[in-house]
């Protein structure tokens, strides 16, 4: 290899250094290198830059221009006859490909890169194949590759993937309520953060603590490390549609309406203006959501059917699922036919999909239509159902149930009975929120 030759590759390993931190700086500064180095034959070169400016692309949200730098990252990869290279290519390239929502061609190119690649590198391999697990809902195998990974990147001393995945794994046991562990990974990325300067990594870690922080119901704190987070992506030059997505779901739980509505807006149009596919209809769906409570039902229904149409595209079933109870809510808002027997079927997929809380909220709305109807008989089937789930699960569930329960013994003329059975669900709630050492979920002003 020629002393040029190398300059080239050495100028490339710095822009792809520096794509995950300046991303802007490197879409400028490594834009010819991949044809510099393409024209001298060096492919290593090529590949590497192409990475970086696909790394780069994704960080600034720019996801066709990142798939198209890094699928020339794996070919150039592959021409330098490179193991290493072209799976470190692929590897960027799933990430991609699943903000996308081209779930099934990422994990072909990750898998193909865990196969290839050994050592710290593969640790690597093994944190990005866990993100991906992650992000379509397969938990259990996501912690397996984390567990893996993580005393292979400490013992070859990896700051910047120890905190991704420390990270990205604090979310995890946030989303299963496991606080302590959460905790734990977050406060130990932050403090890698802090140490290393890791500015982009610092963002994520405040989202994360922003969304632990509000799963616990404290909502102050929420606010402010989702603040914290945004203020570092400014200084990115970045505008994340997630964090707009976190943000909107609190203030929604607080109703703080117009405000969760202009974050779920901002979120829609982040999403779709980077191009990430499989995050709009999330978006849509939080923002019917929002439409809904404050009784706008053409926007909700709206929103709630572009949801729907864009899981089915994703072939996200269980928020498929989901989208169409959102749409069939917004129906029933504007004045549209919802059958009994349609929100019946909606509230057994609901459960088999694992949404429990909605599933019992769909069963005791197919009873409350039912009764609207004169069908006394099916409705109280439906909140003897609902019912039963009064002594057992999530606070959510247990309080929905108290309620369907309530309505039982209202439609049997035990009125009484459903006083009490009301003041059980109000008592659930009120533990909860003791549980949660937050009594007062509400926001700063």
């Amino acid at each position: 290899m020629t002393r040029r030759g190398r300059t080239v590759l050495e100028k490339a390993e710095e822009q792809l250094r520096l794509a995950a931190v300046r991303p802007r700086e490197v879409l400028v500064q490594a834009a010819g290198l991949p044809q510099v180095a393409r024209r001298r034959g060096d492919w290593a070169a090529s590949s590497v830059a192409s990475r970086a400016l696909g790394v780069a692309a994704v960080q600034v949200g720019d996801l066709a221009a990142a798939v198209r730098d890094l699928r020339a990252a794996v070919v150039a990869g592959l021409r330098a006859r490179s193991p290493e290279l072209t799976g470190q290519a692929r590897m960027s390239l799933a990430f991609a490909l699943v903000q996308r929502g081209r779930t099934a061609d990422a994990f072909c190119q990750i898998d193909l890169a865990v196969a290839g690649l050994e050592g710290l590198h593969g640790a690597r391999a093994r944190v990005q194949r866990a993100g991906l697990l992650q992000e379509v809902g397969r938990l259990d195998e996501a912690l397996e590759e984390y567990r893996a990974a993580l005393p292979v990147l400490r013992r070859h001393g990896d700051p910047q993937w120890e905190t991704r995945l420390l990270s990205n794994r604090g979310l995890l046991h946030a989303t299963r309520r496991s606080f302590a562990a959460a905790g734990a990974d977050l406060e130990a990325a932050s403090a890698l953060c802090a140490d290393h300067e890791l500015g982009f990594s610092a963002a994520f870690v405040e989202q994360n603590l922003g969304t632990l922080h509000a799963q616990r119901g404290d909502v102050p704190t929420a606010l402010r490390h989702f603040d914290l987070a945004e203020a570092h992506y400014r200084r990115l030059g970045v505008e994340e549609g997630s964090l707009l997505v976190d943000r909107a779901e609190l203030l929604l739980s607080t109703r703080l309406l117009d405000e969760a509505r202009a974050n779920a807006e901002a979120a829609v149009r982040a999403h779709g203006q980077q191009d990430r596919g499989n995050h709009v209809p999330e978006a849509q769906l939080l923002l019917g959501a929002v439409a809904l409570v404050q009784g706008d039902t053409a926007t909700a229904m709206a929103a709630s059917e572009h949801a729907r149409a864009g899981f089915a595209r994703l072939r996200r079933g269980e928020w498929l699922v989901l989208a169409r109870y959102a749409c069939q809510r917004a129906r029933l808002a504007g004045g549209h036919s919802v059958t009994p027997g349609q929100l019946r079927r909606t509230a057994e997929a609901l459960g088999a999909a694992g949404w429990t809380v909605h599933a019992l909220e769909a069963r005791v709305l197919a009873g409350q239509l039912a009764l609207t109807r004169g069908h006394t008989q099916q409705a109280r089937s439906d909140f003897e159902v609902a019912g039963r789930a009064r002594s057992y699960g999530p606070a959510d569930s247990r309080a929905r149930a108290w309620y369907a329960e309530a309505l039982l013994r209202r439609a049997d003329g035990r009125r009484r009975a459903a006083a009490a059975a009301v003041a059980a669900g109000l008592r659930v709630v009120e533990a909860h929120r003791a549980t949660l050492g937050a009594t007062e979920l509400r926001a700063h002003p």
